[in-house]
């Protein structure tokens, strides 16, 4: 995920603890730390003290990549991503 650290996984922690899937030591047990990335971190690392990108945000990072916004009537018109 982007940004699945500060975001993404403090939300499953809540619901593993409300839905009691946790392992002993009280945490998720959905995804096993080792097998988590965060593309935010990559980024980070990749581009710091860079100027080819703006700043580290999902949109700067799509426009960098090429990636374009585009509307699907099928679902419901929101926005998602595909490659140009």
């Amino acid at each position: 995920g982007y940004n699945i650290f500060r975001f993404d996984l403090k939300i499953t922690e809540r619901l593993s603890k409300k839905y009691d899937n946790v392992t002993s030591d009280g945490t998720s047990s959905i995804f096993y730390p080792r097998d988590t990335i965060d593309v935010m971190n990559l980024i980070f690392y990749w581009f710091e003290g860079s100027k080819e990108i703006k700043n580290l945000t999902m949109d700067s990072l799509r426009g960098y990549l090429g990636v374009e916004w585009i509307t699907d009537p099928r679902i419901n018109k929101k926005r998602f991503y595909e490659t140009m």
